[in-house]
């Protein structure tokens, strides 16, 4: 048999331009193994454990994946509610503009994993992009504010009534 060898240094030809194969190599190509894929280049050989544990890796390995497609699926419809909501905020706002018509729109949405606020209008509110406390997480006073000036109210009313 008579080597010949091209670019590659790897590769062996025969004199007729098929690839030599050499024996060790055959050795390891005909050693079954069995893989999970972990990504692209990354896989486990479960050939050498027992039938029960690698059918429990492969088990798994189908539950992750169905996890991550779920989570895929559901990043995908939160951001394209998102978009279709910022969509609808931007055409409102766009019409009120050529209405001369002054507003600020403040959106926050809520995901498992983010909170997005946007604020947009014609407005000197919306143009320096001061959101509302609530909108950054945190507690919103103004109805405490409104209740305690209610109940102040009252008892100025009750202390006026009571001194006549």
């Amino acid at each position: 048999m008579t080597h010949a060898t091209n670019d590659n240094d790897d590769l062996k030809l025969n004199a007729d331009g098929s690839e030599a194969v050499d024996e060790t190599d055959l050795a390891v190509r005909s050693t079954p193994t069995e893989m999970i894929s972990i990504d692209q280049s990354t896989g486990i050989d479960v050939s050498g454990l027992p039938d029960e544990e690698a059918a429990e890796l492969k088990r798994k390995w189908a539950e992750a994946q169905i996890t991550i497609a779920q989570e895929s699926h559901r990043a995908i419809n939160q951001v394209r509610s998102l978009g279709a909501n910022l969509d609808t905020l931007t055409d409102s706002v766009s019409r009120a503009n050529d209405e001369d018509v002054y507003t600020t729109v403040e959106h926050t949405q809520e995901t498992e994993n983010t909170r997005t606020t946007t604020i947009m209008g014609n407005t000197d509110r919306a143009a320096q992009g001061k959101i509302s406390n609530w909108a950054k997480g945190g507690q919103d006073w103004n109805r405490y504010y409104i209740v305690a000036g209610i109940i102040a109210a009252t008892l100025v009313a009750i202390a006026v009534a009571n001194s006549l």
